[in-house]
């Protein structure tokens, strides 16, 4: 089950500060993940289950548009967005979906894809990791913001600071701990943190926010 854990003193039990190099604390956040259905749903969670059919190219705001059939010929379309374009989602995967999507500013969204194998893809952008979408963890995994000892980058009128930390995952392959950019090998995924930051907001920007986490966990064999 996600792990929710955030602290902004050094001196938090269950997970100490650590330091990271400048450029690390430098580095800006790669970007977010994004995914919703494209039929319009009330629900925060939308299940399905069938094979890809088709996958158009992306469009202008970086989604790609993907259609899945189910077994009685229903089509449940959704729009992906990840950073850097890569997924091992192709036509004719069969598999079970599940896309969350919560309203804010920024708005969560998450994706879970697995066939008779496991764990396909998953992807989430969120405050922290379980906070709004994916609130039931993610089967197998453990996933935590670490606080670091990073200063605030640079920042706009609208943040009193911004400091990247570590998002460390957990699972029964092993451990990665990694800095947005970052990318490791766990068991047979590969994982790649996007944004891994902690935000402290000034006073007259009530509809201003940044994701503090957004992730990619892709099969690779």
């Amino acid at each position: 089950m996600l792990a929710l854990i955030l602290s902004a003193s050094c001196g938090f039990v269950a997970s100490q500060c650590v330091s990271a190099p400048s450029s690390r604390c430098l580095t800006e956040p790669v970007g977010e993940v994004r995914v919703y259905p494209e039929a319009a749903t009330d629900s925060l969670t939308t299940t399905f289950a069938g094979e890809i059919t088709a996958i158009a190219p992306a469009d202008d705001l970086g989604f790609a548009h993907l259609e899945v059939r189910e077994a009685s010929g229903h089509l449940v379309r959704f729009a992906l967005h990840v950073p850097g374009g890569t997924t091992p989602l192709q036509v004719g995967l069969r598999a079970a979906f599940r896309i969350d999507v919560a309203p804010g500013m920024p708005g969560a969204s998450a994706i879970v894809v697995r066939d008779d194998l496991g764990l396909v893809f998953a992807a989430a952008s969120d405050q922290l990791p379980g906070a709004a979408v994916l609130r039931d963890g993610l089967e197998g995994f453990t996933l935590v913001l670490d606080p670091t000892l990073c200063p605030s980058r640079p920042h706009d009128a609208c943040l009193e600071s911004v400091s990247n930390r570590k998002l460390h995952l957990r699972h029964s392959a092993g451990e990665v701990a990694l800095y947005h950019g970052e990318s490791a090998s766990l068991g047979p995924w590969r994982v790649r943190c996007l944004t891994a930051q902690t935000a402290k907001y000034a006073h007259g920007c009530a509809d201003f926010a940044l994701f503090g986490v957004s992730y990619v966990i892709a099969r690779e064999n």
